[in-house]
């Protein structure tokens, strides 16, 4: 399954999820690398260690988005290109979407509706992505696998796409077309109307897949199974810059716990759903050191903390885990595999779709618990807590996922081999 159009060398080709013939070994020519986040700095931090090597390969990277992700881009050291100026898709999603847990097929139908709003979000930006590709020609699209304009900014380059996943496929996981799903009968019928009307604009073909490769950085054990032309890559945490404190420069006098709540589960929960107080107060009945790392907004949230409890601002989890016996977190992906790189027992109280996603995987590989918010009072958390800082097996699959992503190609030697693709 594939798309024809025109490359930077004017020839028409066509680009599909079969082996294409591999480039001389002596190729040395520099190719052009479009990144396309979903606007949330997050989804961001999964790319950014692809984009580096990529850069270090000697290739030219962009990356292009709107702009709260540009800050983020730009902090890592990557070039940013502004795109779909004055749309901010997570305040989209949250006045769509409040996030519950809800049973699953309520969450399906909840997340189909989500896939409108991902139209919007093209809509937007499809005209400065693809006047942007037109002038600076790039060679692969590399894309959020809800970044529902790469399959309009790559085709019309005629170009490559490369589906970068950030955890656990929840697009897959509840059928959304486009990920490589098998779809019944007209792949039309599948997709919103925001999306078509999309497409249809720009001479796309509605199909059930549009990528070269589905590139990730899951490891098998968390992953959804099942995913067409998987192309794992080891993960390496990032979750933006920061500075190591002295006191993270020395060993933990107490068994240290980090409870952590994310950067956009408040803004879409709101308040009334920000259960760091309760967790915080559960923990300091046992014998542990307690260190929540929150956002700026989190911490006005929290108010003042337990005694007890040390409270950081953006501190990057890739620094402070290495020091952490367990962490408690709301499930995010960039939690969920920045904990599994570094072979952390995990506890997830999870609240909404892909959180709870997220957590069940993880509870599935041994390597965590999932604690659902019926179970997530004072008594529930203690326990779950305790539960995987004393049971050995729960370590023991820690280690095992550890081992598994350590396992896996590093972003340089993926680089080389999407060099042969492209």
């Amino acid at each position: 399954m594939g798309s024809w159009g025109r490359g930077r060398t004017g020839l028409r080709r066509c680009w599909c999820a079969a082996p294409l013939p591999r480039r001389p070994a002596d190729r040395r020519d520099p190719v052009r690398v479009l990144f396309i986040p979903l606007s949330v700095p997050t989804h961001y931090f999964h790319q950014v260690s692809m984009a580096w090597a990529f850069r270090a390969a000697g290739h030219e990277v962009r990356v292009a988005g709107e702009a709260p992700v540009l800050d983020a881009v730009l902090r890592s050291g990557m070039p940013a290109v502004p795109a779909g100026e004055g749309f901010d898709f997570v305040a989209t999603d949250a006045r769509g979407v409040r996030l519950e847990a809800l049973p699953e097929d309520e969450a399906r139908k909840r997340n189909e509706a989500r896939l409108d709003e991902f139209g919007s979000a093209a809509a937007v930006l499809a005209g400065d992505l693809v006047r942007f590709a037109g002038r600076w020609r790039p060679d692969v699209v590399i894309a959020d696998p809800m970044a529902s304009v790469a399959p309009v900014v790559a085709e019309t380059a005629g170009v490559p796409l490369v589906r970068h996943l950030f955890g656990p496929d929840l697009t897959r996981h509840l059928g959304y077309p486009g990920s490589g799903v098998p779809l019944d009968g007209d792949p039309r019928d599948a997709y919103p109307e925001r999306i078509l009307e999309l497409y249809d604009r720009f001479g796309v073909e509605a199909r059930a897949d549009y990528a070269l490769r589905h590139l990730d950085p899951t490891p098998a054990a968390l992953q959804v199974p099942g995913m067409p032309n998987r192309l794992p890559v080891r993960y390496v945490p990032y979750n933006g810059p920061g500075v190591a404190p002295g006191w993270l420069r020395q060993p933990p006098a107490r068994t240290r716990v980090c409870v952590t709540y994310g950067t956009v589960t408040s803004t879409l929960r709101g308040a009334e759903g920000f259960q760091v107080p309760r967790i915080l107060r559960a923990l300091t009945d046992l014998d542990v050191e307690v260190v929540a790392a929150l956002s700026a907004s989190d911490r006005e949230l929290l108010g003042e903390p337990p005694a007890g409890v040390r409270v950081v601002e953006q501190l990057p989890l890739h620094l402070l885990l290495p020091s952490c016996a367990a962490i408690f977190h709301q499930g995010g992906a960039g939690a969920l595999l920045t904990a599994a790189a570094l072979g952390v027992p995990q506890v997830v109280g999870a609240q909404h779709t892909d959180q709870i996603l997220n957590a069940r995987q993880l509870e599935s590989a041994g390597a965590g618990v999932f604690l659902p918010p019926g179970e997530a009072d004072g008594d529930g958390i203690k326990k779950a807590v305790s539960h995987v800082l004393s049971d050995a097996s729960v370590r023991a699959a820690a280690a095992e996922v550890r081992a598994e992503i350590q396992e896996q190609p590093t972003p340089a030697g993926v680089v080389r081999t999407l060099e042969e693709l492209i």
